[in-house]
Protein backbone atom coordinates (compact mmCIF):
# COMPACT_ATOMS: atom_id res chain seq x y z
CA UNK A 1 0.00 0.00 0.00
CA UNK A 2 1.63 3.53 -0.63
CA UNK A 3 1.99 6.55 1.52
CA UNK A 4 -1.42 8.63 1.61
CA UNK A 5 -0.40 12.09 -0.13
CA UNK A 6 -2.24 15.29 0.37
CA UNK A 7 -2.27 18.15 -2.16
CA UNK A 8 0.01 20.99 -1.20
CA UNK A 9 -2.70 23.67 -2.23
CA UNK A 10 -5.54 22.25 -0.54
CA UNK A 11 -4.54 19.84 1.80
CA UNK A 12 -7.25 16.89 0.94
CA UNK A 13 -6.01 13.61 -0.39
CA UNK A 14 -4.34 13.00 -3.55
CA UNK A 15 -5.83 9.59 -5.06
CA UNK A 16 -3.11 7.09 -6.48
CA UNK A 17 -4.23 7.08 -10.82
CA UNK A 18 -4.76 4.07 -11.94
CA UNK A 19 -0.83 3.54 -13.22
CA UNK A 20 0.08 4.00 -9.65
CA UNK A 21 1.45 7.62 -10.12
CA UNK A 22 0.62 10.85 -8.09
CA UNK A 23 1.88 14.78 -9.66
CA UNK A 24 4.65 16.33 -8.05
CA UNK A 25 5.45 19.93 -8.83
CA UNK A 26 8.43 21.94 -7.54
CA UNK A 27 10.88 25.10 -8.40
CA UNK A 28 14.45 23.84 -8.96
CA UNK A 29 17.53 26.98 -9.99
CA UNK A 30 19.82 25.89 -11.96
CA UNK A 31 17.53 22.75 -13.04
CA UNK A 32 20.07 21.60 -9.85
CA UNK A 33 18.95 22.32 -6.46
CA UNK A 34 14.96 22.12 -5.18
CA UNK A 35 14.21 25.45 -3.77
CA UNK A 36 10.58 24.46 -3.24
CA UNK A 37 9.25 21.21 -3.62
CA UNK A 38 8.93 19.04 -4.57
CA UNK A 39 5.55 18.95 -3.53
CA UNK A 40 2.23 16.58 -4.10
CA UNK A 41 -0.73 18.18 -5.86
CA UNK A 42 -4.04 17.07 -7.46
CA UNK A 43 -3.55 18.25 -11.38
CA UNK A 44 -6.04 20.78 -11.22
CA UNK A 45 -4.46 22.26 -8.13
CA UNK A 46 -1.85 23.42 -10.29
CA UNK A 47 -3.26 26.30 -11.38
CA UNK A 48 -3.56 27.53 -7.87
CA UNK A 49 0.00 27.26 -6.67
CA UNK A 50 1.32 30.13 -5.02
CA UNK A 51 5.04 30.17 -4.33
CA UNK A 52 7.58 32.83 -3.25
CA UNK A 53 9.33 32.46 -6.42
CA UNK A 54 6.98 33.46 -8.89
CA UNK A 55 8.10 36.68 -9.92
CA UNK A 56 11.70 35.21 -10.50
CA UNK A 57 10.10 31.73 -12.76
CA UNK A 58 11.30 32.35 -16.27
CA UNK A 59 14.55 34.29 -15.78
CA UNK A 60 16.44 31.64 -17.30
CA UNK A 61 17.61 30.51 -13.35
CA UNK A 62 14.61 29.69 -11.54
CA UNK A 63 12.32 27.21 -13.45
CA UNK A 64 9.35 25.64 -12.42
CA UNK A 65 8.94 21.68 -12.76
CA UNK A 66 5.98 19.35 -12.71
CA UNK A 67 6.04 15.62 -13.45
CA UNK A 68 4.28 12.68 -12.39
CA UNK A 69 5.94 9.69 -10.19
CA UNK A 70 5.26 6.29 -9.02
CA UNK A 71 3.34 7.04 -5.72
CA UNK A 72 4.85 4.22 -4.06
CA UNK A 73 8.59 4.06 -5.47
CA UNK A 74 10.82 4.75 -2.57
CA UNK A 75 12.62 7.53 -4.46
CA UNK A 76 9.38 9.21 -4.26
CA UNK A 77 8.95 8.95 -0.90
CA UNK A 78 12.60 10.11 0.23
CA UNK A 79 12.37 13.32 -2.14
CA UNK A 80 8.79 14.02 0.27
CA UNK A 81 9.31 12.76 3.03
CA UNK A 82 11.96 15.97 4.20
CA UNK A 83 8.28 18.04 4.07
CA UNK A 84 6.29 15.56 6.35
CA UNK A 85 4.76 16.58 9.44
CA UNK A 86 1.34 18.32 8.59
CA UNK A 87 -1.02 15.21 9.25
CA UNK A 88 -0.59 12.01 10.75
CA UNK A 89 0.54 9.60 7.91
CA UNK A 90 1.01 12.16 5.55
CA UNK A 91 3.61 13.74 3.52
CA UNK A 92 2.39 16.94 2.69
CA UNK A 93 4.05 20.10 4.32
CA UNK A 94 2.70 23.74 4.45
CA UNK A 95 5.10 25.51 2.40
CA UNK A 96 8.38 27.20 3.65
CA UNK A 97 7.58 30.94 4.60
CA UNK A 98 3.38 29.87 4.75
CA UNK A 99 1.53 32.74 2.73
CA UNK A 100 -1.55 32.56 5.61
CA UNK A 101 -3.20 30.82 2.63
CA UNK A 102 -5.95 29.70 5.34
CA UNK A 103 -6.83 33.27 6.31
CA UNK A 104 -9.70 33.49 3.90
CA UNK A 105 -9.06 36.45 0.83
CA UNK A 106 -10.24 39.92 0.91
CA UNK A 107 -14.12 40.19 0.24
CA UNK A 108 -15.31 42.30 -3.13
CA UNK A 109 -18.70 43.42 -3.79
CA UNK A 110 -19.12 40.10 -5.60
CA UNK A 111 -18.59 36.59 -3.77
CA UNK A 112 -17.96 34.31 -6.88
CA UNK A 113 -15.37 36.92 -7.64
CA UNK A 114 -13.42 36.62 -4.53
CA UNK A 115 -12.37 33.72 -4.68
CA UNK A 116 -10.89 34.36 -8.32
CA UNK A 117 -8.98 37.32 -7.44
CA UNK A 118 -7.56 35.85 -4.37
CA UNK A 119 -6.47 38.62 -2.62
CA UNK A 120 -4.39 37.30 -0.42
CA UNK A 121 -0.64 37.93 1.29
CA UNK A 122 1.38 38.92 -1.40
CA UNK A 123 -0.47 38.41 -4.22
CA UNK A 124 -0.18 41.19 -6.97
CA UNK A 125 -3.27 40.85 -9.22
CA UNK A 126 -4.58 42.90 -12.40
CA UNK A 127 -8.07 43.45 -13.92
CA UNK A 128 -8.72 44.38 -17.68
CA UNK A 129 -11.86 45.66 -18.78
CA UNK A 130 -13.50 48.00 -21.17
CA UNK A 131 -13.08 51.65 -21.49
CA UNK A 132 -16.33 53.47 -20.24
CA UNK A 133 -17.74 49.90 -19.18
CA UNK A 134 -19.10 49.71 -15.32
CA UNK A 135 -16.88 46.95 -14.65
CA UNK A 136 -13.78 49.73 -15.79
CA UNK A 137 -14.06 51.03 -12.36
CA UNK A 138 -14.09 47.45 -10.40
CA UNK A 139 -10.66 48.54 -8.56
CA UNK A 140 -12.25 51.38 -6.50
CA UNK A 141 -15.43 48.95 -6.11
CA UNK A 142 -13.04 46.97 -4.63
CA UNK A 143 -11.16 49.37 -2.40
CA UNK A 144 -14.77 51.25 -0.89
CA UNK A 145 -15.75 47.31 -0.11
CA UNK A 146 -12.65 46.21 1.44
CA UNK A 147 -12.69 49.53 3.48
CA UNK A 148 -16.49 49.26 4.40
CA UNK A 149 -15.07 46.04 6.53
CA UNK A 150 -12.68 48.25 8.18
CA UNK A 151 -10.08 47.10 6.56
CA UNK A 152 -7.43 50.03 5.67
CA UNK A 153 -6.97 50.38 2.12
CA UNK A 154 -4.65 52.97 0.09
CA UNK A 155 -6.53 53.96 -3.63
CA UNK A 156 -4.56 55.49 -6.25
CA UNK A 157 -7.12 57.04 -8.42
CA UNK A 158 -7.60 59.94 -10.40
CA UNK A 159 -11.42 60.04 -9.79
CA UNK A 160 -12.45 59.48 -5.94
CA UNK A 161 -15.17 57.57 -5.08
CA UNK A 162 -18.48 59.41 -4.04
CA UNK A 163 -18.62 57.38 -1.58
CA UNK A 164 -15.59 57.32 1.12
CA UNK A 165 -14.85 55.40 4.26
CA UNK A 166 -12.49 56.41 7.74
CA UNK A 167 -10.28 53.24 6.52
CA UNK A 168 -10.28 54.76 2.84
CA UNK A 169 -7.07 56.52 2.28
CA UNK A 170 -6.93 57.76 -1.75
CA UNK A 171 -3.81 59.16 -3.49
CA UNK A 172 -3.99 62.06 -6.25
CA UNK A 173 -0.83 61.51 -7.71
CA UNK A 174 -1.17 62.15 -11.05
CA UNK A 175 1.82 59.96 -12.25
CA UNK A 176 3.25 57.91 -9.50
CA UNK A 177 6.05 55.92 -9.29
CA UNK A 178 7.17 52.36 -7.53
CA UNK A 179 9.15 54.80 -4.48
CA UNK A 180 5.72 56.35 -4.33
CA UNK A 181 3.52 53.67 -3.85
CA UNK A 182 6.19 52.35 -1.50
CA UNK A 183 6.43 55.32 0.66
CA UNK A 184 2.70 56.07 0.84
CA UNK A 185 2.70 51.87 1.94
CA UNK A 186 4.90 53.06 4.80
CA UNK A 187 2.74 55.84 6.60
CA UNK A 188 -0.59 54.30 5.75
CA UNK A 189 -0.06 50.70 6.78
CA UNK A 190 -2.86 49.65 4.67
CA UNK A 191 -4.44 46.02 4.41
CA UNK A 192 -5.19 46.57 0.17
CA UNK A 193 -3.51 48.46 -1.95
CA UNK A 194 -5.44 49.40 -5.58
CA UNK A 195 -3.72 51.44 -8.90
CA UNK A 196 -6.28 52.60 -11.02
CA UNK A 197 -4.95 52.87 -14.54
CA UNK A 198 -1.42 51.51 -13.54
CA UNK A 199 -0.54 53.04 -17.12
CA UNK A 200 -0.02 56.30 -15.11
CA UNK A 201 2.91 55.34 -13.37
CA UNK A 202 6.26 56.25 -14.22
CA UNK A 203 9.76 55.04 -13.52
CA UNK A 204 12.03 55.80 -10.48
CA UNK A 205 15.13 56.09 -12.95
CA UNK A 206 15.56 56.58 -16.47
CA UNK A 207 15.15 53.63 -18.40
CA UNK A 208 15.98 52.92 -22.20
CA UNK A 209 13.54 51.74 -24.95
CA UNK A 210 10.14 52.12 -25.66
CA UNK A 211 7.11 53.12 -22.93
CA UNK A 212 6.34 49.20 -23.46
CA UNK A 213 9.87 48.59 -21.99
CA UNK A 214 9.44 51.50 -19.33
CA UNK A 215 5.98 50.19 -18.25
CA UNK A 216 7.26 46.51 -18.00
CA UNK A 217 10.55 47.57 -15.96
CA UNK A 218 7.65 49.91 -13.28
CA UNK A 219 5.48 46.61 -13.02
CA UNK A 220 8.21 44.88 -12.18
CA UNK A 221 9.30 47.49 -9.62
CA UNK A 222 6.16 47.64 -8.23
CA UNK A 223 5.69 43.72 -7.29
CA UNK A 224 9.21 44.07 -5.55
CA UNK A 225 7.55 46.80 -3.83
CA UNK A 226 4.74 44.50 -2.89
CA UNK A 227 7.03 41.48 -1.59
CA UNK A 228 8.40 43.64 0.36
CA UNK A 229 5.45 44.87 2.42
CA UNK A 230 3.96 41.15 2.47
CA UNK A 231 -0.03 42.77 1.61
CA UNK A 232 -2.24 42.38 -1.61
CA UNK A 233 -1.91 44.86 -4.59
CA UNK A 234 -4.52 45.23 -7.73
CA UNK A 235 -3.70 47.06 -10.65
CA UNK A 236 -5.89 47.95 -13.34
CA UNK A 237 -6.11 49.25 -16.72
CA UNK A 238 -8.93 49.45 -19.70
CA UNK A 239 -9.05 48.94 -23.37
CA UNK A 240 -11.34 50.85 -25.93
CA UNK A 241 -12.65 47.85 -27.45
CA UNK A 242 -14.41 44.73 -26.46
CA UNK A 243 -12.49 42.60 -24.07
CA UNK A 244 -12.06 39.00 -25.70
CA UNK A 245 -12.72 36.18 -23.10
CA UNK A 246 -13.01 33.31 -25.19
CA UNK A 247 -9.28 33.64 -25.92
CA UNK A 248 -5.71 33.92 -24.10
CA UNK A 249 -4.94 37.38 -23.59
CA UNK A 250 -2.05 37.46 -25.76
CA UNK A 251 -4.04 36.32 -29.41
CA UNK A 252 -6.06 39.15 -29.48
CA UNK A 253 -4.19 42.32 -28.03
CA UNK A 254 -1.26 44.28 -28.80
CA UNK A 255 1.99 42.84 -27.45
CA UNK A 256 3.32 46.29 -26.59
CA UNK A 257 -0.59 47.59 -24.72
CA UNK A 258 -0.31 47.99 -21.08
CA UNK A 259 -2.72 45.21 -20.44
CA UNK A 260 -0.65 42.70 -22.48
CA UNK A 261 2.64 43.84 -19.80
CA UNK A 262 0.37 43.06 -17.03
CA UNK A 263 0.42 38.90 -17.75
CA UNK A 264 4.39 39.53 -17.11
CA UNK A 265 3.93 40.55 -13.55
CA UNK A 266 0.17 39.81 -12.42
CA UNK A 267 -1.10 36.41 -11.11
CA UNK A 268 -3.38 36.25 -11.76
CA UNK A 269 -5.16 38.91 -14.19
CA UNK A 270 -8.56 38.76 -14.68
CA UNK A 271 -10.26 39.67 -18.07
CA UNK A 272 -13.88 41.10 -17.19
CA UNK A 273 -16.77 41.62 -19.97
CA UNK A 274 -20.50 42.54 -19.28
CA UNK A 275 -22.63 39.31 -20.62
CA UNK A 276 -26.27 40.82 -19.03
CA UNK A 277 -27.39 43.26 -16.85
CA UNK A 278 -26.66 41.13 -14.02
CA UNK A 279 -23.46 38.97 -14.56
CA UNK A 280 -20.30 39.49 -15.92
CA UNK A 281 -18.00 36.91 -17.88
CA UNK A 282 -14.54 36.22 -16.20
CA UNK A 283 -11.36 34.58 -17.58
CA UNK A 284 -8.31 34.34 -15.72
CA UNK A 285 -5.01 34.37 -16.87
CA UNK A 286 -2.20 32.99 -15.07
CA UNK A 287 1.83 32.80 -15.77
CA UNK A 288 3.76 29.49 -15.50
CA UNK A 289 2.25 28.43 -18.23
CA UNK A 290 -0.71 27.22 -16.44
CA UNK A 291 -4.01 28.51 -17.87
CA UNK A 292 -7.20 27.90 -16.90
CA UNK A 293 -9.17 27.83 -19.74
CA UNK A 294 -12.77 28.10 -17.90
CA UNK A 295 -14.68 31.39 -18.46
CA UNK A 296 -16.74 31.78 -15.38
CA UNK A 297 -20.12 33.38 -15.38
CA UNK A 298 -20.19 36.19 -12.18
CA UNK A 299 -22.85 37.80 -10.78
CA UNK A 300 -21.95 41.39 -10.71
CA UNK A 301 -23.82 44.43 -9.28
CA UNK A 302 -23.01 47.64 -10.08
Amino acid sequence: MSIPYDCVVCLKPIEVAPDGTIRIEGITKQKTQWLWGPYPVHEPCRLDIRTIYDQLLGDGVHVAIGFRTKADDPETTQMLSKWAQVFPGSVAHEWPGDWSRHVPPLETPWPEFTHLIDLNHKHLAGLVAKRGSREATAGTAIAVHAAASGKRVLLFTGYPPQLTRPTLVIDETHSPTPSVVGRAMQRVQPDLVVIERWERMHSDRPVGGSRADVLDGIGHDLKRTILDHEIPCLVTTSIPGDVEVQRPLPRWIDLDSPAAIMIEFCNPLLLLKRRTPAEVLVRVERHMSMQDQTVHVVAWRS
